[in-house]
């Protein structure tokens, strides 16, 4: 017997995606589980605004309302989903465990590495099929327990100390994608909010989906990216404009992200010789 007929996978799948879009995507019925493990993505609900999303981070995909989402110019996103309907779902949308939301859509994930080891086994799980109930059975409890690893980091952005910085802390997030070339002192941000620095660094990740250290040095990359595939600037200048302190330095942490060095990175993606 099934135990778990009423609950049905549509599509499942993991990509590391640089250039495909969905643009007006409407979901038939049907719910997904949308995790970004590293990179970002660009989402908008209908003619919500867009948020741009970090890894790692879940959003949740569900009927009856066009989708646009995709990786940023130039970037990169390693995305894997779960689509899945029925009754049970019904039961996790009602009772709040499957969160539909058209703001605010991101969820930062607190232990990616698990969560991503989780969604693998769902993939091999799925490619199995649906007729044989117990490989059917053991993918349900496999996204029961991500959405319980996703509850859990809810919970967390709930702790009392984030609703009380948390316009602040986004403001400071806006600011640092949007100048990250300045010389940012987040010990003198953590001082700025009367807070520890140990204390803020973590409102921060849990917020925002990573240390603010780490999230300063993906949007200068993120910069440099934009710079090499746009102009054609010498390599030692898109340093210096990103806050890199040298040409050396920006182009081994690059290499590090991208497996290129930046003057491969223009070649292949902006066609510069």
């Amino acid at each position: 017997m099934n135990y778990f007929s009423d609950l049905e996978f549509v599509c499942a799948g993991k990509v590391v995606n640089r250039t495909l879009w969905n643009r007006g995507r409407i979901f038939e019925g049907y719910y997904g589980l949308q995790y970004i493990h590293k990179g970002s993505i660009l989402v908008r609900v209908g003619e919500e605004a867009e948020e741009c999303l970090q890894g790692p981070v879940v959003f949740f995909t569900f009927p009856q309302v066009p989708w646009h989402y995709g990786p940023p110019p130039g970037e990169e996103a390693e995305h894997c989903w779960i689509c899945f309907q029925g009754e049970r779902v019904e039961q996790y949308r009602k009772t709040g465990f499957l969160p539909v939301r058209t703001s605010q859509l991101g969820i930062p994930i607190r232990e990616p590495e698990r969560f991503l080891l989780l969604m693998k086994s769902i993939l091999h799980l799925f490619r199995q099929g649906q007729e044989n109930p117990i490989p059917h059975g053991r993918t349900v409890l496999l996204l029961e327990e991500l959405l319980l690893e996703t509850a859990a980091s809810r919970s967390a952005l709930q702790e009392p100390s984030i609703p009380l910085h948390r316009e602040k802390l986004l403001g400071l997030k806006e600011k640092i994608a949007a100048r990250p070339e300045l010389p940012w002192d987040f010990f003198r941000e953590a001082e700025k909010l009367s807070l520890s620095y140990a204390h803020f660094r973590k409102l921060f990740r849990q917020l925002c989906g990573s240390p603010p250290g780490q999230f300063l040095g993906d949007c200068r990359l993120r910069k440099a990216e934009g710079l090499l595939t746009s102009t054609e600037i010498r390599c030692s200048e898109v340093a210096e404009r990103c806050g890199f302190p040298d040409r050396a330095q920006f182009s081994r942490i690059f290499r590090q992200k991208n497996a290129l060095s930046p003057t491969e990175y223009r070649k292949r993606f902006a066609g510069f010789d």
